[in-house]
Formats: structure tokens, C-alpha cells, sequence
């Protein structure tokens, strides 16, 4: 049958106006298929079916070793490597001087890691302070991106890459970069990208995972620094006192944007990029901070287990390292953001990267907590029999897995100002405008937080069976003819629930962001001067205190008479030997030193 496999282009969406790199990169890697990739198909396939025997990493009785040599084969046929490979449409290097100009300060060959904000025309400025500057005002809703893994190929330092705000090379053609922006800022955000890229710069993911959460030698965090002129790449070690890369963004972002007063902040991250979006939230948090976001956006979401071969990676180590750590504290910082602060999260699937295990740890907790969309980005490339779609074969597509695991950041971005996607079937009447019902049927950027957090109550309320599922509109970018179906359905939930409780969740009208973020940033009373609690402890501690001061005086007063028999009783009792029955200060203190306990460990969250 292997006649009969092709590969189908993607479409032009948008009117024309944006095109898919499937549609340019399919030709070099329809001929990069032989008999090996079909093999690679069946076994994949195979597993699909019997994932249950078959996606066991740790065991060598599985299929696992006979998947691996045939990707090892067909990785031989893909230019750079199969996550993240570059796009025939993509230059071999981004280093010239008006990219350089656009990052000053002597990136890439010094370490440049921090916010830049954006302005229109993809025009940017790094932040510097908390004050208002030409992209940033304090007083505005604040959106902040955080890119992911920049290990892919041989590096991204070493070509001067950066994502930008422009549709990038893996899914958009290089010729026709739409701007991703552009309504945001017509609607008044602040719009900030969190670089650290030369932190993520490691052949294997896994590395540049866990310096989200820690040093784990202890010898400082390693970023990687090139030389244009000499065409020279380094490794250096970032040796400054920092526990991780969340606790150096949530130190800087509290810097630039120490002085925030906007109605809404949101952080969104992609990839590995996802996880510093919440350990840098949590911390936020933690500290009260004005810029803490009460909502978290998390793109293709990806956790790593293993050191995987088709990432560029050397090392084949699959029993040990991490395990499922990153994964986990991830799902309690969310966990601990949703009960204690109200911070709502939202998670955005594109490929099969996210949602099978052979390539990634799938957060099952964590999808459960949250708001779950799934995207089928085909404009990427499909596989076709005859005049059928063989949707299970798109479902774990690696050959395109570059563009599908890429595709959500564009897609996200340009919903914004667009109608949430409708769906299939139609849901029944009866909500209240402005519910997540009536006005965000399928989440996506152009929701508010509180019809995001209605779609989350219901999530809990159906123990987080709850996701969304493209069902039209997958071959073109543009979000104007997209459909999903939801599981499980008003109708299907009612029949489980006759009382109809979490569908009654999102029908009602939802709180404005501006309700919310006075929910999420509350302050605590004694640190509220302007709260009651706190004037009543003032007031009770100052009669405390006049009280304790009266008392302390009256025992301190004593008559004359009563001085003098004090001092000749003193005088009596001077050679009595009883002061020498009596321990000394020193002695008194070490007999009642509390004994030493160790300290406790750090929460991540």
C-alpha cells in the first residue's frame, strides 16, 4: 500500500493570505520517504492500538527498539533533526546586522535574558525598569509570552534565532511572516516576550527543562554564547545566586513591571517554555506581587521523561534522571494557583508531542484542572489514502512534527478579536449573555477570564473529562472557519446529571476581568492599612501597650522606707555563699537552647 500513501499540502487560509510551510517544505520530505518510514507507520500505528504493550520505554521486550532504529533511518531522509528541523524556506542563519541592531548589549555572544515589549510593525524595546516607556505602560492589561526548547538543529544561538512576533518559519512561509500582534495591541495590552534562549539552548530537552526548577549540580546554569564575528560558540555558566531560571524571571519581571496597575496580566507559555510561565507566576504570587497573572495560557505543554534520540539528543538514558518531577510540580502549582489565588489555566494541544507518550510525559492531573483545547493543525501536512484521511496517522505525524507542535503559538495569537470557534452540534439555548456559553463556546484568546473560569468550574465539576476537539477548519491558519465538538456535550453531561449542575456553570453571566483581578490579588489585611482588621489591631496593640507601660510603671515604684530595708538586707546577705549556688548567664542560656532542627525544604510553589 505504500503506492497509495502520499502527502497532502496544506491549504491557504485566511484568504490567501497566510500560507502553511507544508505546503513548501512537502515536496523535500515526501521524497525523504521509503521503506522505512512506511515501517516506521505500521509500528507506530500498531502501538496506537496495543499502547498498552507497546509504549513502555523502560521495558526491551516492546516494539520500542525496532521504532527507534526505523526513526534513527528516517531521520537520514530530514534535514536537522525531526523536532524542530528547519523549513527549506528558512535561512541558515538569522545573524545579520539589522537583526543584531534589534537586540543590543552584544547578543548572542553576552547573556541576554529578560522582556522585551512590542510594539507595532514587530518594532520592540528591551525593559529596563518599571516605569512608563515607548511600548510599555504601567497602567495597561499586560500579555507576556515565554518561548520554549531553542535546541533544535544545531542550536538557535549559534544562527542568532529568536521567535519574534511574526508568524515563524516552521509554520508560515518564509516569504509571507503574518504579524501575530497586531490586534492586541490595537486593543490596548502591553505585549512582552520573556527570552531565555540561551539558557534552553541544549541538545537534550530535558536538560533545559529542569534548569526551570533548579540547579541540580549545584554549579551555576549553563547558556550558550556565540560570536558572530568569529563564528565561535561557547558554553558559560551563569554563576549568580538564583535557585532557578523561575526564580531569576519572577526577580525580573518584578523589577520591570514593579510598578504595574493594569485590570489583567496574562503569561503564556510554550512547550517547556509553559513551565516557567507557572513557576514564574507561582513565585509571583508568593510574593504579591501587582504583576502576578490570575490567568495562565499553556501551548503544546510538553514534559519530558526521557532523553529522546529524534531531539538532537545523545544520550539514550530511559530509566532514571527526573521521571515524572516536572510534570507534577507543574500540575500542584496550578493546583495551588486555582485554590488559593483563583488563577484559571487554559492548555492548547497541536501534536502528537502533548498527547502520546512515546515523545513526551503526558500531565493527565494537569489537563484535568484545566481548560483542554485540541487543535489538528493538517495545513502542516497530512497523510491521504485514496480520497480518505487517515486521521490516525495525522494524530501521530512526525513527519511535520516541527510545524503541528509549533502551529498552536500562531493560532492562539490571531484568535484574539475574532468570535470563539462555534460547535458542532450547536449547543441548546438558555445562557445569559456575556456566559462562557453564549460568548466563548470553544475557549481561545478572545475570551475573558471569567468565561474561561466558568469552562474550568465545569472541568472540575465532570472530575476533567471536559475537552474540545477541532472538527473542521484544520487545513487552513486562519481561525475563520473552525468548528469543535465538545466532550462531553450539554446533552451527554444532563443525562449523566439530571440536575444539570455543571452544565448550569457556564450559563451563567461571568465576572469582568477586572472583578477577578481584585479576586486574585487580594492583600492581606496587615498588609491593607486601609482595611478594618488592620485598624483594630492598631488601635489594640497601642491600648496594649499603654497598658503594659502603666502596669510595668507602678511595679517599678517603690517607697523609701522600702529601699532601706532592701539595701540592709543586701548588705546582710553578702557573704552568705548563695549567689555561688546559682548558674551562670551562659550556663542558663545553653541549659534552655531549643535543640537544632534541620530546615525545611523549599516549596516550588
Amino acid at each position: 500500500g505504500g503506492s497509495r500513501l502520499r502527502l497532502q499540502a496544506g491549504k491557504v487560509g485566511g484568504g490567501g493570505a497566510m500560507s502553511p510551510a507544508g505546503a513548501a517544505g512537502g515536496k523535500s520530505v515526501a521524497i525523504g520517504i521509503s521503506a522505512s518510514a512506511l515501517r516506521t507507520w505500521q509500528l507506530v500505528s500498531y502501538c496506537y492500538v496495543w499502547h498498552g504493550v507497546c509504549f513502555d520505554l523502560d521495558s526491551p521486550n516492546t516494539p520500542l527498539g525496532a521504532i527507534r532504529e526505523k526513526v534513527s533511518e528516517l531521520g537520514s531522509h530530514i534535514p536537522g533533526n525531526v523536532f524542530g528541523s528547519r523549513s527549506d524556506s528558512e535561512p541558515s542563519t538569522y545573524c545579520t546586522p539589522e537583526l543584531l541592531s534589534r537586540f543590543p548589549g552584544g547578543w548572542p555572544r553576552t547573556l541576554d535574558v529578560g522582556v522585551y515589549w512590542f510594539g507595532k510593525g514587530d518594532a520592540m524595546a528591551k525593559a529596563v525598569n518599571g516605569g512608563k516607556s515607548e511600548y510599555y505602560d504601567p497602567t495597561r492589561k499586560t500579555v507576556i509570552y515565554f518561548h520554549g526548547w531553542t535546541g533544535s538543529g544545531d542550536g538557535w544561538t549559534r544562527i542568532c534565532k529568536r521567535v519574534t512576533g511574526r508568524c515563524p518559519a516552521e509554520v508560515c512561509r518564509d516569504e509571507v511572516h503574518p504579524l501575530l500582534m497586531e490586534r492586541w495591541l490595537d486593543d490596548g495590552w502591553n505585549v512582552g516576550f520573556f527570552y531565555w534562549d540561551q539558557f534552553a539552548d541544549e541538545e537534550c530537552t530535558r536538560d533545559a527543562e529542569q534548569k526551570i526548577w533548579f540547579d541540580r549540580d549545584g554549579h551555576g546554569f549553563r547558556w550558550k554564547s556565540h560570536d558572530v564575528g568569529s563564528g565561535l560558540t561557547t558554553i558559560q555558566v551563569l554563576k549568580e545566586k538564583t535557585n532557578s531560571l523561575g526564580d531569576l524571571c519572577a526577580d525580573h519581571i518584578g523589577t520591570v513591571m514593579g510598578s504595574f496597575s493594569g485590570t489583567q496580566v496574562r503569561f503564556i507559555g510554550h512547550s517547556i517554555g509553559a513551565q516557567l510561565a507557572v513557576r514564574c507566576a507561582a513565585l509571583l504570587h508568593m510574593r504579591g506581587h501587582p504583576a502576578a497573572p490570575q490567568r495562565l495560557t499553556m501551548l503544546e505543554p510538553y514534559f519530558s521523561k526521557h532523553h529522546l534520540w529524534i531531539f538532537r539528543c545523545k544520550k539514550l538514558q530511559t530509566g532514571h534522571g527526573m521521571g515524572d518531577f516536572t510534570a507534577l510540580a507543574t500540575a500542584q502549582c496550578v493546583e495551588r494557583l486555582w485554590q488559593k489565588y483563583d488563577v484559571v489555566t487554559e492548555i492548547y494541544k497541536s501534536s502528537a508531542m502533548t498527547e502520546h507518550k512515546m515523545l513526551g510525559l503526558i500531565n493527565k492531573p494537569l489537563d484535568a484542572m484545566s481548560v483542554l483545547v485540541n487543535y489538528k493543525p493538517n495545513f502542516c501536512g497530512s497523510f491521504v489514502f485514496g480520497n480518505f484521511g487517515a486521521e490516525m496517522l495525522n494524530e501521530i505525524d512526525i513527519m511535520h512534527l516541527s510545524c503541528r507542535h509549533m502551529a498552536v503559538f500562531p493560532l492562539y495569537f490571531l484568535s484574539y478579536g475574532q468570535p470563539a470557534p462555534p460547535l458542532e452540534p450547536k449547543m441548546v439555548g438558555g445562557a445569559k449573555p456575556g456566559s462562557a456559553l453564549t460568548n466563548c463556546t470553544t475557549p481561545s484568546a478572545s475570551c475573558n477570564d471569567g468565561q474561561i473560569r466558568e469552562w474550568v468550574q465545569r472541568q472540575t465539576a465532570v472530575e476533567g473529562r471536559q475537552r474540545w476537539v477541532q472538527v473542521e477548519g484544520s487545513y487552513s491558519l486562519g481561525t475563520d472557519d473552525d468548528t469543535f465538538s465538545l466532550r462531553p456535550g450539554l446533552d451527554e453531561e444532563a443525562k449523566l446529571d439530571p440536575g444539570g449542575a455543571a452544565n448550569l456553570l457556564v450559563m451563567r453571566a461571568a465576572k469582568s476581568d477586572t472583578e477577578l483581578y481584585g479576586e486574585t490579588h487580594k492583600i492581606a489585611w496587615w498588609r491593607n492599612t486601609h482595611s478594618l482588621e488592620y485598624r483594630a489591631a492598631a488601635v489594640g496593640t497601642l491600648v496594649a501597650g499603654l497598658g503594659f507601660l502603666a502596669v510595668a510603671g507602678l511595679s517599678s515604684y517603690r517607697p523609701a522606707w522600702r529601699m532601706g530595708k532592701n539595701t540592709i538586707a543586701d548588705e546582710e546577705s553578702e557573704s552568705d555563699g548563695i549567689e555561688d549556688s546559682w548558674p551562670t548567664r551562659e550556663e542558663r542560656s545553653e541549659e534552655h537552647m531549643p535543640p537544632s532542627r534541620p530546615l525545611r525544604s523549599g516549596r516550588h510553589c
